[in-house]
């Protein structure tokens, strides 16, 4: 996965943030940037989701190999030399 930097709108940036730190509807003012830069980086943050999906599934699936082998450990089908 290559790495790209996200694209913020000038209205996005931390220092246009912090001038309008004092605005009254500031919640709804930083939900609206989130979602700008959310919709802007679209591709970029599918890209993120997918990666972390697999790296989810390949962790399930070392889970399920170690709780098998223990199994066997445990019940003796495998025996190790010590």
């Amino acid at each position: 996965m290559k790495r790209e930097p996200f694209v913020l709108k000038e209205d996005c940036t931390f220092d246009y943030v912090v001038e309008n730190k004092n605005d009254p509807q500031l919640g709804q003012f930083l939900n609206t940037i989130f979602e700008k830069i959310e919709d802007d980086n679209k591709s970029k943050l599918s890209g993120v989701d997918e990666e972390i999906q697999l790296l989810k599934d390949e962790l399930e699936a070392i889970k399920l190999q170690k709780k098998g082998l223990m199994q066997q450990l445990l019940t003796g089908k495998i025996r190790v030399k010590i």
